[in-house]
């Protein structure tokens, strides 16, 4: 009778154990692939969470911070993908300016990135009269410090918002060339 309860218990823990062998068999854990083992699938030599590079002018002064989510490196196509990047840096006379966006490249051996999806420019962010220049996609080169779009583009402030399409902007020197369609509204206090 022991032998028989004992027997009815293996049995019934096998019938309990049995979906979730039949799910691990299935779907083990090492078939999902890490963002990491998926970016070595598609030829990264490298990958990165949570980077910071800081650069420095040949005075030792800091010049830039770059920061991102996650890097990774693609040898062959000579680029680094870019998750959550931002940039830190400032305008020729010293006012803070951060450029940030949900993905971005940037390219091996030029001062030359690209910035997508949902792209902030913002001058002196932690001002009240703070400007933010919203698109969806920016080429910044850093060496010069210029920026640009052919896309729609939106700048706005406390004074103004203005809409254009397309737009070169020297974040250095403070000044930019908007291309066509722009339309402004001043807000002007009574």
């Amino acid at each position: 009778m022991l032998l028989n309860q004992s027997k009815a218990r293996v049995a019934v823990a096998s019938i309990l154990l049995l979906p979730l062998l039949a799910y691990w068999i299935i779907n083990p854990d090492d078939a999902q692939e890490t963002p990491t083992q998926s970016a070595l699938s598609q030829g990264a030599d490298y990958y990165l969470k949570g980077s910071k590079v800081k650069e420095f002018d040949e005075q030792g002064k800091l010049k830039a911070t770059l920061s991102a989510a996650e890097l990774t490196h693609f040898p062959d196509q000579a680029l680094s993908r870019l998750l959550s990047p931002s940039v830190e840096m400032q305008d020729e006379k010293g006012t803070p300016v951060t450029l940030t966006s949900k993905t971005g490249t940037l390219f091996d051996n030029e001062d030359r990135m690209t910035l997508d999806e949902d792209v902030r420019v913002t001058h002196n962010p932690n001002m009240p009269d703070a400007s933010l220049l919203t698109t969806s996609s920016l080429n910044f080169d850093r060496r010069s410090g210029i920026a640009s779009t052919d896309l729609p583009v939106k700048i706005t402030n406390q004074q103004f918002e203005t809409t254009a399409t397309g737009m070169t902007i020297n974040i250095n020197s403070r000044t930019s060339d908007l291309l066509s369609d722009v339309k402004g509204t001043f807000y002007v206090e009574p």
